[in-house]
């Protein structure tokens, strides 16, 4: 009993013993690391810490054992005391002050504009703006080439221009009872003679267009009182007396002359159009 209460106080002196040899030995080898790597010295030695006085005090190696000094007891052999030493100091690295690296200037983003996607409008058609309306077509009447007036019927204070064969124009206003006149000289058989009218307010009309005709020659004999002349266009009538006497008795009688189903009466030698 008193021998097995022996070895159990010895056993645990030993665990003591080891446990205060590792952890100072921990110590001393990280003193003994960070001041060489302060010196520039990375040289490392197992030797360093075997001649440091905690282990010259307490410890000592005898063959391949660390034994504890005033006792002799083996506490640990030496390669498992430098193999569990070992991770606690590289002697391959170099601790090294790191210089903090100047940040990287930052780049500015350049900002994406935002393009405005607007929706398309749809153009609206413009109105057109109201039509001008023609003027009404003039009425130009028949043309003989023994004819000094054209004449024909327009709409009151209108305009109307007249353009003879050889491109003379002639312009006139339609008359407040709607007739209208132009005077030229004799024009040939088979010319042509163009009238348009312009209303106020309004585009020029069509042209109104007469070719000129052969004048045909009416001969009433002696004392013939009474004569019908029946045309189907307005044309132009001319009554000549020969004989002055006869025309005073016309003058005094008077008469009538049928055109074109109207009546006109004559007193005196005139140009008339019906």
């Amino acid at each position: 009993m008193i021998i097995g209460l022996i070895a159990k106080s010895k056993e645990g002196e030993k665990k003591n013993t080891y446990a205060q040899l590792i952890e100072t030995s921990k110590t001393e080898v990280a003193d003994l690391a960070f001041d060489k790597t302060i010196n520039g010295n990375n040289n490392f030695d197992f030797n360093d810490i075997y001649s440091k006085p905690f282990f010259t005090n307490n410890y000592e190696i005898i063959g391949d054992n660390i034994v504890k000094k005033n006792t002799k007891t083996p506490i640990i052999s030496k390669a498992d005391y430098e193999k569990l030493l070992k991770p606690s100091f590289n002697t391959s690295s170099t601790s090294t002050v790191s210089t903090p690296s100047a940040p990287s200037p930052s780049t500015p983003s350049t900002p994406t504009p935002s393009i405005p996607n607007p929706t398309p409008s749809t153009p609206s058609t413009p109105t057109p703006p109201p039509s001008i309306p023609n003027s009404n077509k003039p009425q130009m009447y028949v043309i003989s080439n023994r004819d000094r007036y054209i004449t024909g019927k327009g709409i009151a204070g209108a305009k109307i221009e007249v353009t003879l064969p050889n491109g003379t124009v002639y312009n006139t206003t339609v008359s407040n009872n709607g007739d209208w006149n132009v005077v030229t000289n004799y024009l040939a058989v088979g010319s042509t003679v163009k009238a348009i009218q312009k209303e106020n307010g309004k585009n020029n009309s069509e042209s109104s267009v007469q070719t000129v005709v052969q004048a045909q020659d009416l001969v009433i004999g002696n004392n013939q009182l009474e004569f019908n002349v029946k045309t189907t266009v307005p044309v132009r009538v001319f009554i000549i007396f020969k004989d002055s006497s006869l025309g005073a008795s016309m003058n005094m009688l008077g008469g009538n002359i049928n055109v074109a189903g109207g009546t006109r009466s004559i007193f005196r030698t005139e140009n008339i159009t019906f």
